[in-house]
């Protein structure tokens, strides 16, 4: 008697793919400006340089269609989470504020998401002790991050 052992679609994996995207995506297609530099808040949340004043905008990451809410930053806020936006792509050239796209509605592939299952809720107090976990990780651990971007992310050998 044969068994059949086929494999059951995973609900969560639409979800699981779109976050993924969120967070490792560089770049995203926003109606109105074409393709932008992006980078991922602790929540997921896309982080952009947004230099149009606009509340809500279209946003393409891969196959992730999102609206999103543009949510700008405080002075405050930029200190701590623009860093992340400026490793990943340098100080923007342009004039405007950094922002966070919050996803209000949210589609993979035509399927519809839940946007709340997109982003994970932030914790103020990572946010107080990142820039130090990356500040002392310069300082005291130079040798594993260039272990780190040589042999993970294939960085050209060097300081």
């Amino acid at each position: 008697m044969a068994v059949n052992f086929a494999i059951q679609p995973d609900a969560k994996a639409p979800a699981q793919r779109a976050k993924h995207l969120l967070r490792v995506e560089r770049y995203a297609e926003i109606d109105g400006l074409g393709t932008v530099p992006i980078a991922s808040s602790l929540t997921g949340a896309p982080l952009a340089h947004v230099d149009v004043e606009v509340s809500e905008l279209a946003v393409k990451i891969g196959d992730l269609a999102l609206t999103c809410d543009v949510v700008r930053l405080t002075d405050e806020e930029t200190v701590h989470t623009a860093g992340r936006y400026i490793t990943r792509h340098g100080a923007p050239h342009a004039k405007g504020d950094f922002a966070f796209l919050v996803p209000k509605s949210a589609s993979l592939g035509g399927e519809q998401l839940d946007p709340a299952v997109l982003l994970t809720e932030g914790d103020g107090k990572l946010m107080s002790y990142e820039r130090s976990a990356v500040d002392h990780m310069n300082d005291d651990h130079l040798d594993a991050v260039k272990n780190y971007a040589e042999v993970l992310l294939g960085a050209e050998q060097g300081e």
